[in-house]
């Protein structure tokens, strides 16, 4: 009988003991699925937008290098150009674009990817993309590169990291900065064109294709009519090859969308005329990878820039 006794009472205690962890794991299950399904508030332009805590499915599309900067990699981007500096590490990442090109968004495949948050730079998408997830819109065109790294961290959970990147980035400019007033060229003007179709485009600050590098980071100055038509007015402009020379600065930097610049300019007298052309003093840069404004591929431009520069002031 005793022996019978003892083994109820072992038995008793170890049900206690499992009922004990059973109710514990449930506990922490409990806790885990309330965290996951937390939620907080994001003021943006387009209003305030509620949006998970800690967002584990995020689709990106223009500032999908801000992500990358931030330690995120996101589920589905849009198509990503032939030399971005992110494109080793986007690869494999699903396209969101239609025809998996630079075309319009296919809703349905952005929907298939499960995001918990959309973060855009495009506003003509917002009202669709936000039937799928909560989305963010980020307006490129009328924010600073610490407001938009801030805003992103914010919606990505990721304040904490933005710190840092931001010091990182922020000493990179000043270090850049001194680097060239040292050369003797932070004083000097520059024009930022770009080729296409055979067209020549002259760019201001907020247009990607390092703008916001020379006027806004460096500090770099246009030549007057870019500063005020360009820079101070709308952003971008169509150029003849009659006016160029007013839009040229004692540096040039140029680009080509779909045909190497050089073979576009090159043989106009006007353009060889020019004060950057005559000093060779003229950098080329990749559009495919200057188009974008993160801060991974602003950072990278700013080093090409600088180098670029340096170089040809030997």
């Amino acid at each position: 009988m005793k022996k019978y006794t003892y083994v109820g009472v072992v038995l008793l205690i170890f049900s206690l003991i499992l009922s004990g962890c059973s109710n514990e794991s449930s506990t922490q299950d409990d806790k885990t699925k309330e965290k996951e399904n937390e939620t907080r508030v994001v003021s943006t332009t387009m209003g305030d937008v509620e949006i998970p805590s800690n967002p584990k499915r995020v689709v990106i599309d223009y500032f999908m290098g801000d992500a990358l900067a931030l330690d995120v990699k996101p589920v589905g981007t849009t198509y990503i150009y032939e030399g971005a500096y992110f494109q080793e590490e986007l690869k494999g990442i699903p396209s969101i674009n239609g025809d998996d090109s630079y075309g319009e968004y296919s809703m349905e495949k952005i929907a298939s990817l499960e995001p918990d948050l959309i973060i855009t730079a495009f506003q003509t998408d917002y009202d669709k993309l936000s039937k799928i997830a909560p989305t963010i819109f980020v307006d490129y065109t009328n924010i600073t590169t610490e407001q938009r790294l801030n805003l992103i961290g914010k919606a990505l959970g990721k304040e904490d990291k933005v710190e840092a990147v931001l010091e990182d980035f922020n000493n990179t400019v000043e270090e850049s900065k001194s680097t060239l007033e040292e050369a003797g060229i932070l004083n000097k003007t520059i024009s930022l064109f770009e080729t296409s179709q055979k067209q020549v485009f002259v760019y201001g600050n907020k247009q990607g294709r390092g703008g916001e590098v020379l006027y806004d980071l460096l500090g770099m100055k246009g030549p007057e009519k870019v500063e005020e038509e360009i820079i101070n007015g709308e952003q971008w402009r169509s150029i003849s090859f009659e006016v160029l020379d007013q839009y040229s600065g004692d540096y040039i930097m140029i680009g080509g969308w779909e045909e190497d610049p050089i073979e576009t300019v090159g043989n106009n007298p006007v353009w060889k005329n020019t004060k950057a052309v005559k000093n060779e003093n003229v950098i080329e840069y990749n559009s495919k990878a200057f188009i974008y404004q993160d801060i991974f591929s602003t950072k990278a431009q700013l080093n090409e820039i600088v180098n670029g520069l340096i170089e040809k002031s030997k």
